[in-house]
């Protein structure tokens, strides 16, 4: 297990031999951390870079004249506070996308650039699946943050939702944690409901917690639409992925799987996924659209 390091990072975000070599050692840790099965520290590690690469971003976005607050970047979009307790989702651009992969430590330039195209082609059929379930009231905008789509592209705003990270959970107590649980599900079984389901269950990132107390979907990007796909995903038990082995180990973790592998069944799909005929042939058109792109998608990753 590589020696874990606290550092911030490199003086100055223009010294790219330094800034190079950081990111470098960190990658290092990294592997070093999940060779061993230190999936935590390995986690710790990702963070640092993802906040040190936020930083950088910026830092360049003030000296242009841009003040902002940048929450975090997943491959697909980068999320700003925009005030009165709104967030900015605005679509990464191809490099910044190759960024993000490179961070995931995909070295093959090819793969990424594959990965990019595909999770594009993805995103905007997913998109327009979303936005007509929304606006012929087949979902509740609540439900994923009250969104607001721009104009003629993929940015959007929505409300702003706290993530069920370990601060979060390492801040509330056990009843209170059990409860976001509860949330959770009740979540996921309503979007089922309306023939959505988030396709990498990664319930402490893509959920939140509103100032209400209502806990939402904060990502509306990586959502599964063929009762299918959903089917797979819950006999492989996907919410047991690695975004689950990095909270925190102790009663809370043992409630969440236990309560998890209860609700999240075949017959619980069943019971809440809409029938076929409920979207009209153009919605089921784009569901299947959606099954054949992501099967390739997940193809080139391999």
């Amino acid at each position: 297990m590589g020696e874990q390091n606290n550092s911030n990072g490199p003086e100055g975000e223009e010294n790219f031999e330094n800034t190079g070599k950081y990111l470098q050692g960190k990658y290092a840790e990294i592997k070093s951390a999940l060779g061993g099965g230190d999936f935590v520290n390995a986690f710790q590690h990702t963070a640092e870079i993802e906040k040190f690469k936020l930083d950088l971003v910026a830092k360049k976005e003030s000296r242009e004249g841009k003040k902002v607050k940048i929450f975090g970047r997943g491959l697909e979009y980068t999320v700003y506070d925009i005030g009165a307790g709104r967030v900015r989702a605005r679509r990464n651009a191809i490099e910044e996308q190759d960024d993000v992969l490179c961070s995931w430590l995909i070295e093959d330039a090819e793969k990424r650039k594959r990965i990019a195209e595909a999770v594009n082609v993805l995103a905007e059929v997913s998109m327009n699946i979303v936005k007509t379930l929304l606006r012929r009231g087949k979902i509740q905008g609540e439900l994923l943050g009250n969104p607001i789509f721009e104009e003629g592209g993929a940015d959007y705003t929505r409300d702003e939702a706290t993530s069920f990270s370990s601060d979060y959970i390492e801040g509330h107590t056990l009843e209170e944690g059990k409860g976001y649980i509860e949330k959770y599900i009740a979540l996921v079984h309503t979007l089922w409901s309306s023939g959505v389901c988030d396709s990498t269950f990664k319930f402490m990132e893509n959920s939140g917690i509103t100032k209400d107390g209502d806990v939402i979907q904060r990502d509306i990007g990586e959502f599964a639409f063929t009762k299918g796909k959903v089917l797979s995903l819950i006999q492989n038990q996907a919410w047991l992925n690695q975004n689950f082995r990095f909270m925190p180990q102790g009663e809370l973790k043992e409630y969440a799987k236990k309560r998890f592998c209860e609700e999240f069944t075949p017959e619980k799909l069943e019971k809440f996924w809409p029938k076929p005929d409920g979207d009209g042939n153009d919605l089921n058109t784009q569901r299947e659209e959606w099954e054949v792109l992501f099967q390739r998608y997940e193809e080139i990753w391999g």
